[in-house]
């Protein structure tokens, strides 16, 4: 009987040894370019992406310039969400409301619109055009939403790397992103979503 109990926990052990390798095998990573504009969107993105596949989606920020050149230079992402051409939509709308050649003179601009969000919010700036998605959950100060006729419209888009094309993760991030739920999420942060494939 003594053998036999045994052999019964060596068994369960290694059972279970096998589940938790296969558990871990399982889950994978996805290394993420993330323009600065879609930080808070994309944090709420990759958690909703771990709870629901297992999978961890690493994002690092920055402007779509920066990681534009990381990309060029190697950086190992695979997935790049961004060129969001917020500068030129801010000129635009300005433009059209005849207002860019007075205030030409007193623009300061931000290297990404992460950087004119701090200039407007540590009053650096008297105002500033942001995106939607960076104050979309604050009540704080006052805003204007820029119609959408004022300007080009912007794309937020979602490219799968040449780096991330053999990983199963990547792929399973970029149909996620498609989900009715992440659909409804990037436009509650202010984004438009394309919802065909």
């Amino acid at each position: 009987m003594q053998a036999y109990l045994s052999r019964l926990k060596w068994l369960a052990a290694s059972l279970a040894v096998v589940v938790l390798t296969a558990g871990g095998a399982l889950a994978d990573q996805v290394k993420v370019a993330v323009a600065a504009n879609f930080t808070e969107a994309a944090k709420e993105i990759a958690a909703a992406f771990m709870a629901e596949t297992g999978h961890e989606a690493v994002l690092s920020f920055g402007s779509t310039g920066q990681i534009y050149a990381q990309i060029t230079q190697g950086a190992p992402f695979e997935v790049f969400l961004g060129t969001a051409p917020y500068g030129t939509a801010a000129i635009q709308a300005m433009s059209a409301l005849n207002v860019y050649d007075s205030l030409q003179p007193k623009i300061v601009q931000g290297a990404n619109i992460a950087q004119a969000y701090q200039f407007v919010k540590t009053g650096n700036a008297e105002l500033g055009f942001v995106a939607l998605s960076q104050i979309a959950a604050n009540t704080e100060g006052s805003r204007w939403i820029v119609s959408d006729d004022l300007y080009d419209p912007i794309r937020q888009d979602a490219v799968l790397l040449k780096t991330g094309q053999d990983n199963p993760a990547a792929e399973t991030f970029l149909s996620f992103l498609k989900s009715a739920a992440v659909v409804a999420l990037i436009e509650k942060y202010g984004y438009g979503a394309d919802k065909t494939e």
